[in-house]
């Protein structure tokens, strides 16, 4: 009986931690960050596109008063339909976003910008390169 009693109680633990992890999925509120531009990693983006100008990356982001590339732009979706982006570390344009699906569409002073959403990453097509987007 102890050993019954036993296997009972082992069950019942594995199913309640299991079922403990099969909350609410994760919404897609939140801060993402810049993670590549074109397929290239932000910071040799960004390395790239100085070539020949005599501007070091940090010499730009001092300029611009970026604080890092984290700044670069980024994008905020908001509880409540909110949505901000920043670009350059800039006042943010705010918006408002939805969704439906994998999709996520913000609308910024009229304009609707179509994003990927792919876990913790969102991805759109600006002037034909892919932005990839990572949630801080």
């Amino acid at each position: 009986m102890k050993r019954f009693a036993l296997i009972a109680m082992s069950v019942l633990l594995i199913a309640s931690l299991l079922l403990a992890g099969c909350g609410k999925a994760a919404g897609p509120e939140g801060k993402y960050i810049t993670k590549s531009v074109g397929g290239v990693e932000i910071k040799e983006y960004m390395e790239s596109a100085l070539e020949g100008t005599g501007f070091t990356l940090d010499e730009y982001l001092e300029i611009l008063e970026m604080k890092s590339l984290e700044d670069f732009m980024t994008v905020e979706i908001k509880e409540g339909g909110t949505a901000t982006i920043t670009v350059y570390g800039e006042e943010p344009d705010t918006g408002t976003w939805t969704r439906n699906g994998d999709t996520i569409v913000i609308t910024v002073n009229g304009e609707a910008q179509d994003f990927k959403l792919n876990g913790n990453e969102l991805s759109t097509i600006l002037e034909g390169l892919e932005y990839v987007f990572v949630k801080k």
